[in-house]
């Protein structure tokens, strides 16, 4: 049987992100396992979904410190929300690449267990933005969870 000991979840404040996280909380409630939410900050802002920015109109491309304060502030809410009482650690990082800062994290965290949420994107849009989920799956040290787009289901207890 696998061990888990500490389980990595990558968020962008999607849906489909808190499905993964859903699920996350889950996993790491059945093995008694540490969870950590990470949302890595891109250099590319049109990417970003972060409810309470999208408020203000435009996004900065630098992560100024109140926008990380409210970042944070997101993070933990979200979490709270997705996760349904299952402690977690949030991290807010910032990169130019988010596939590589996670295996970064994956590594510096020693998690076992990395749990992600697909877009279920396809075609041109795959092609132009390309999948993070998909290098995730590649080019990680410990095994990956996809939750993919068209998983409406909750996590049982």
């Amino acid at each position: 049987m696998i061990q888990v000991k500490h389980i990595l979840c990558p968020v962008d404040f999607s849906g489909f992100s808190s499905r993964a996280l859903a699920h996350a909380a889950a996993l790491a409630r059945w093995y008694g396992a540490r969870l950590t939410a990470l949302y890595v900050w891109a250099d590319i802002p049109a990417f970003d979904v972060v409810p309470s920015l999208q408020r203000h109109g435009s996004f900065p491309i630098i992560l100024t410190e109140d926008t990380r304060t409210v970042l944070d502030q997101e993070l933990q809410r979200f979490c709270a929300r997705a996760a349904g009482g299952v402690p977690v650690t949030a991290i807010v990082r910032e990169a130019g690449s988010i596939d590589r800062d996670i295996l970064k994290q994956v590594r510096a965290l020693e998690a076992d267990l990395l749990v992600v949420g697909s877009h279920g994107r396809s075609g041109f849009e795959r092609t132009l933005l390309g999948s993070v989920a998909e290098k995730l799956v590649r080019k990680a040290p410990c095994p990956v969870m996809v939750v993919p787009a068209h998983d409406e289901t909750r996590p049982s207890e």
